[in-house]
């Protein structure tokens, strides 16, 4: 009778044993699962923080290269002016340009119209500090960015320009009548036309 209780210990024993190793296998592959796993959700969120580092700092970027490219069209569309393109209310003065081909050639000098760019929280002042404008805000929104400014003249009349996008127009009146137009408004300031109107 005692071999068969033997034999039931050791085929017991046999199988803890299988059980145990198992188990053993089982832990280990827990372990590593979670040491990977772990890795791999720590280098993601590294990644992620990066691509967002990136992707700010290329919405910089583009926005700075905006305003430049913005800064030179305005520059080149008011050299390319000549006096083709200019009615006679449009010219307040002739100024002779002396150079060794032509030597008493006159250019046409616009003098109602002034771009000019504004940075937010900044003010730029038109026509001889006649007319400033001041950017008191841009909110970006799905449509583009939208722009408060207030503009105000030396008879300390002051005209908001609310929640306005690119195109808007605004109509002041002070001394002269002027037409503000806003061409661009990107990230860090916008830009104005003025036109004085007869």
């Amino acid at each position: 009778m005692e071999a068969p209780a033997r034999k039931n210990v050791g085929d017991h024993i046999r199988q803890v044993g299988a059980y145990s190793i198992l188990l053993t296998f089982f832990s280990l592959g827990v372990g590593l699962c979670s040491v990977f796993w772990s890795s791999t959700v720590s280098s993601l969120n590294q990644q992620i923080t990066q691509s967002r580092n990136e992707f700010s700092r290329t919405t910089s970027e583009l926005e700075k290269v905006k305003s430049e490219y913005f800064a030179y069209k305005t520059l080149h569309e008011n050299k390319s002016l000549n006096s083709s393109d200019l009615n006679s209310s449009d010219v307040k003065a002739s100024t002779i340009a002396k150079d060794s081909a032509h030597s008493n050639r006159e250019v046409a000098t616009p003098y109602n119209v002034e771009t000019k760019r504004v940075d937010e929280g900044k003010s730029i002042q038109f026509f001889n500090n006649d007319l400033t404008i001041s950017v008191v805000s841009l909110v970006y929104t799905a449509s583009g960015y939208r722009v408060l400014a207030n503009i105000s003249s030396n008879n300390g009349k002051v005209k908001k320009m609310t929640d306005a996008e690119v195109g808007s127009v605004l109509e002041y009146e002070s001394d002269k009548k002027y037409r503000i137009t806003l061409l661009e408004a990107g990230a860090f300031g916008a830009s104005f036309k003025v036109a004085i109107q007869k």
